[in-house]
């Protein structure tokens, strides 16, 4: 099933994936390991900022919270969301640059596999519209 552009849901994906491969460009080998040491301090920091003890009016009945408290606890909230949210990137980020590390192909190119799967689709595809036009 082709999109409104024409193309396939799965080659758009490849072809988003390879556009942001190429803006993100190499990552350095120090910062690589910086960026994986961030993460594991984040998640210590997510799953501090996550616990509902430690978020404002902790303990009460949410019709006892003050005005303040309450907007407190939504900052407290968000602030938990965002942090993990922050790791997920990371680790995204982390995921891509390892994938093309061990990738010998350049990023975007389809594997013998990927490109055998496209090939049977189309295949399929094909026999399938002339079916359509022998009926």
């Amino acid at each position: 099933m082709a999109s409104a552009t024409g193309r396939k849901p799965h080659s758009l994906a490849r072809a988003s994936r390879a556009r942001f491969l190429s803006t993100v460009g190499a990552v350095k080998a120090d910062d690589f390991l910086r960026l994986q040491e961030l993460a594991d301090e984040l998640i210590a920091v997510a799953v501090e900022e996550a616990d509902p003890a430690h978020w404002p009016g902790a303990g009460k009945k949410p019709n006892e919270l003050t005005k303040q408290e309450r907007g407190d606890r939504v900052w407290a909230k968000k602030n938990a969301a965002s942090c993990i949210g922050l790791v997920v990137d990371i680790r995204r980020l982390l995921g891509i640059e390892e994938a093309a590390a061990s990738s010998s192909r350049a990023p975007g190119a389809m594997s013998d596999e990927e490109v055998t799967a496209l090939v049977e689709e189309t295949r399929i595809e094909v026999e399938q519209a002339l079916r359509k036009l022998r009926k």
